[in-house]
């Protein structure tokens, strides 16, 4: 019986033995894979190990597997040991990417899994050149520029994973060969900048997920919008609208609020249920003044009602914010995002009637020479001593100019 070979990588080191096995041999049913694990036949270092068992860089991966010749792969399975018993042929190990279109010839394929060449989907847009602020041997992070997305949406594009992966790749640290491929830890909006830590191993990975679980890292924004917003702890209950694919905040009943509701009703605290006042701030803007919301107040608070459900999956959201400086019915906002759901900054200041500067989507005011929505993730603390900034760029720093926002303290660019 042939074996199939893999060494593993230092960007694949501890992972567990079963779950590198579904990833190395993925083109075999997952039922046959644990079949293999249970009969002793994925072996580590030439010996039988529980399928729990930690791998280290170095170990030596096989699997005994069987020839079958035939037309194609049948479905049902892994060939068992059993002589005379019908099977499909093994399907060679890879990495992780797309699935072959057709099978191939019958057969073996290669016994040790294909190096990950640099994948760069889409055409490279230079000015969507990110910059690597830290790295170390397992995390690195990356100041994204607007526009830029961070992973891929199902079309062909530049995205910050496809950059980071090729930036790795061309100096030759991702491994040729790991199942492990660099992912982001969290994710930034298309046109939000800012901050993004990547895994560049499996011990990386581990290691910001828990941070970021745990409340160990700390994500700081920087934020224009709309008025004088409320200071201190706002804490919501968002439900995804995926039909319209904005976050609303409802109340416990599963109502949305309503653009006549929003102000007063939705309750933010730096105590207990301190609820917002109904009025604008001073330095609000009012209507059809400078920077005054548009008539129509974005998908966000259009309608107030919420789909069947919506109070069952609302999910608990909270940040800490500070105003930094206010000028012309604006306010410069320094924001700790203690959760991470989508869009959560965004819908936040929108449901207490302060949304960003720019913010079309969520009701924001439209401010000559802003072209997204004015945010930015500025600050980025991680256990071990790293702490990482990225200046605040050229757009929302001239913007702060243009409304007398000070930014006091704050790194800026152009």
């Amino acid at each position: 019986m042939p074996r199939l070979r893999y060494v593993v990588t230092p960007a694949d080191e501890g992972q567990k033995l079963h779950r590198l096995a579904r990833r190395w041999l993925r083109d075999v049913p997952l039922s046959a894979v644990f079949r293999l694990l249970r009969q002793g036949r994925i072996t580590v270092n030439g010996r039988r190990a529980p399928r729990d068992a930690v791998l280290r860089a170095g170990d030596v991966i096989e699997a005994e597997l069987e020839r079958v010749e035939g037309p194609g792969p049948d479905p049902s399975g892994l060939r068992p040991g059993a002589a005379g018993r019908p099977g499909p042929r093994p399907a060679a190990p890879h990495p992780p990417g797309p699935r072959p279109a057709a099978p191939q010839p019958p057969g073996l394929r290669p016994a040790a899994p294909h190096p990950p060449a640099p994948h760069v989907p889409g055409p490279r847009v230079p000015e969507l050149d990110p910059v690597i602020v830290y790295e170390d041997d397992h995390v690195l992070v990356v100041n994204k520029p607007a526009g830029m997305l961070t992973h891929g949406d199902g079309h062909a594009e530049w995205t910050l994973l496809a950059w980071v992966r090729d930036q790795l790749a061309r100096r030759g640290t991702l491994p040729a060969g790991a199942l492990f491929q660099p992912s982001p830890a969290h994710r930034l909006d298309r046109n939000t900048s800012g901050l993004v830590a990547f895994g560049k191993t499996r011990h990386g990975a581990a290691r910001l997920a828990e941070a970021l679980r745990s409340g160990q890292a700390i994500k700081e924004y920087l934020a224009v919008v709309r008025g004088r917003p409320p200071e201190g702890l706002l804490q919501h209950r968002l439900w995804r609208d995926r039909d319209h694919r904005v976050s609303r905040v409802i109340g416990q009943d599963g109502e949305a609020p309503t653009a006549a509701t929003t102000s007063r009703d939705i309750r933010a605290s730096s105590g207990a249920g301190r609820t917002l006042p109904a009025r604008p701030a001073a330095d609000e803007p009012g209507p059809g003044a400078a920077g005054a919301p548009p008539a129509a107040t974005g998908d966000l608070r259009r309608t107030g009602a919420a789909a069947p459900g919506a109070a069952r999956e609302a999910r608990h959201a909270a940040l800490r914010l500070a105003v930094l400086a206010v000028g012309h019915g604006f306010s410069l906002c320094r924001i700790h995002l203690l959760t991470g759901r989508t869009h959560q900054i965004r819908a936040q200041l929108a449901a207490t009637g302060h949304p960003l500067a720019g913010d079309r989507k969520y009701g924001g005011p439209k401010v000559p020479g802003l072209q997204r929505p004015a945010l930015h993730c500025y600050r980025l603390v991680l256990p071990g001593g790293v702490d990482v900034v990225a200046p605040l760029p050229p757009d929302l720093t001239g913007l702060c100019r243009r409304l007398g926002l000070a930014l006091p303290g704050i790194r800026g660019e152009g």
